[in-house]
């Protein structure tokens, strides 16, 4: 029975889940958008100027988003690597 015991030990678990500091750091490390270069008020969101980094706190939209934002027009201005937020 005991050698029954660590085979099913051995096994482990049928799926695999992320540990507690993975899930903490989750959204540090994950990309996000920020500004390529200088955007300033009224310029359009495109491929030139928004780039997807790693950047501190994972502060920014999402890859996901990049179809909302692409064409839209900016309210406000950003400096180059400054998450695009809105």
């Amino acid at each position: 029975v005991s050698q029954s015991r660590y085979a099913e030990t051995m096994l482990g678990q049928p799926f695999i889940r992320p540990t507690a500091v993975e899930r903490e750091n989750r959204y540090e490390y994950q990309r996000r958008m920020v500004a390529s270069r200088a955007i300033c008020v009224g310029d359009t969101f495109d491929e030139t100027n928004v780039t997807m980094l790693r950047n501190e706190a994972g502060r920014g939209l999402p890859p996901s988003a990049w179809d909302f934002v692409k064409g839209k027009t900016a309210s406000r201005s950003f400096e180059p690597g400054q998450p695009i937020e809105f």
